[in-house]
This record gives C-alpha cells, structure tokens and sequence, in this order.
C-alpha cells in the first residue's frame, strides 16, 4: 500500500473516526447509485477535512473502489501503524504537533502515529516514548545530573564565604586587641 497519511491524521483515535468515516461514505454511495437508478433525488454527504486531505493527497476520490482502497489502509494503519508518545511540560501549539509529526513520518519515511501529553513535573523540554526505549530531553533530569555539579559549586562558595567570615571575624578581634 503505498499511501500518503496527512499530517492533520496524527492518532489512533483520528484513524478509526476516518475510517468510521469512510464506511459510512461508502455505504452512503451504495444507497445513492440505488436511489440514482430509481429516480429519487440523492445528495451525498462531504468528507470531513481530514477525509478530504487523505484522499486529495493520495489523488483519490469519494467512489467506492476508492473508498474501500482507503478503509483497507487505514485498517492496516489502525492495527499496524508504528506509536510514538511525546510529553511536554506545557500543551504545545497545534502548529508545533503538526510539525512533530511530519518529521516524524519524514524522518522514518512510515505513516507514524505522535500521541502528545502533558506532565508539567518535567519543567521544560519532552520525553519521547516508542515502544522499545524511552528517551528524556527534560529539564527536570538535566536539573538532576546537573545536582552534584551545582552542589560542588554551591560547597565551593560557602566555603569561600565561611573563610572570608573567619577572616573578617579574626581581624576584628585584632583591631579590638590593638584599640
């Protein structure tokens, strides 16, 4: 099946309304041609914009051997289709998803389906889950291994505070001797 899937077709959930979508177009065209045949005034319904980008961008049309090619692929894509999960510290752009997503399916050249969710404890950056790895571009976890190293500074400075405390408190003490 060689198919292009657009990028407004980001989920699972988006596949199965399509593809309930086109069923129903489909046995919606069944009825029309049988109402054509006996006389009776028919109007069918439009796709919904993501149906008409699927089938514009694929140069298909709302006929049903059309329709049926695209219930097969997008029953294929509902079963088989490979899941990846981004989750940000904030809701992203609709814009931003949308170009997750085409560079997903353009760096993998596949038909990838990009969940994203939000889980604010991350502070800033995403994780990006696929069904074999895990992968954390958070800040939250650049904050964690950058801990030590900032403890080390923050020693660094109290000590340097404490020596300078110890050197103002002795010259004290020298300046009330000597008065």
């Amino acid at each position: 099946m060689d198919f292009t899937l657009p990028s407004n077709i980001a989920t699972k959930r988006d596949i199965v309304k399509v593809l309930h979508e086109v069923e129903n177009l489909a046995e919606e065209r069944v009825q029309y041609e049988i109402r054509k045949e006996h006389g009776a005034k028919a109007a069918l319904a439009e796709p919904s914009p993501q149906l008409h980008d699927l089938l514009s961008i694929n140069s298909l049309s709302t006929q049903r051997p059309d329709l049926l090619k695209t219930k097969e692929f997008l029953q294929f894509l509902k079963e088989r289709a490979p899941k990846v999960r981004i989750v940000f510290s904030s809701e992203p752009e609709q814009d931003v998803s949308r170009r997750i997503v085409e560079w997903f399916r353009h760096a993998t050249g596949l038909p990838v389906l990009v969940y994203v969710g939000v889980q604010p404890t991350i502070a800033g950056g995403c994780l990006v889950f696929t069904p074999n790895h895990r992968y954390d571009f958070s800040l939250r976890k650049h904050l964690f291994e950058s801990n030590d190293a900032f403890m080390r500074v923050m020693a660094r400075a109290g000590m340097d505070r404490q020596s300078t405390a110890q050197s103002e408190s002795a010259a004290q003490q020298q300046a009330e001797v000597t008065a």
